[in-house]
């Protein structure tokens, strides 16, 4: 499982901007009280050399539910805010192919695309908002119950269902339950858009929209 987190944006009108939060300090507990994680995390922000931050919580979890004890800090450590949420893991029982969390990364240039697409540890984004000079990574994992060979395939459409474009896989960098896609946005209009996943295998097929948008 991976946690990751980004501030939401500042109203340009806001007469005050709030205190930023800096840090989420996560405990993540089973229903029995078993500690799967407990440390600081950073919000995701653009790669930089030599950084350490912790920009993602990632761990092995049991089917079932997982408690979330949130506790957000300001850069000097002190309490702006706590939260708590449940999450259900589902029972993976046999049958069709299974798409789980979809993951998407943003790029400003071709080296950090590169970097990013091999980097397995790399932490994906909360957010689904993106600017026409990045570039996207979609990160798509799957589990078949058989296992069986699952094909995987990604589409951009617009707010009415059309099709845009097919998105370009990358199997040099994919591997069997975990396939890669690229999809550079230059060339779209600033809108609302989905990216319609589908994968196939011989126990059955999946689909999964995934909305986003591109604000300029």
């Amino acid at each position: 499982m991976i946690f990751t987190w980004q501030p939401a944006p500042v109203a340009a009108s806001a007469a005050k901007p709030a205190a930023r939060p800096e840090v989420v300090a996560l405990k993540v507990t089973t229903t029995a009280g078993k500690v799967l994680f407990e440390g600081d995390v950073f919000p995701v922000a653009p790669a930089a050399a030599g950084s350490t931050r912790v920009e993602s919580a990632v761990f092995d979890a049991p089917q079932g539910r997982l408690q979330f004890d949130l506790n957000i800090l300001r850069a000097d450590g002190s309490k702006l805010d706590v939260g708590m949420e449940d999450y259900d893991l589902p029972v993976l029982q046999k049958g069709p192919p299974v798409i789980l969390q979809p993951q998407l990364f943003r790029a400003a240039s071709a080296r950090e695309f590169r970097e990013v697409s091999r980097d397995s540890n790399a932490a994906p984004l909360p957010g689904r908002e993106f600017r026409r000079t990045e570039r996207l990574l979609l990160r798509v994992p799957t589990y078949e119950p058989g296992g069986n060979a699952v094909e995987v395939s990604a589409k951009l459409i617009n707010r009415v269902g059309a099709k845009l474009a097919d998105l370009t896989p990358m199997p040099e960098e994919s591997r069997p339950t975990l396939s890669q896609f690229d999809l550079p946005l230059a060339q779209f209009a600033p809108g609302e858009y989905s990216i319609e996943v589908a994968v196939s295998s011989d126990g059955g097929s999946a689909r999964e929209l995934i909305r986003f948008k591109i604000t300029g």
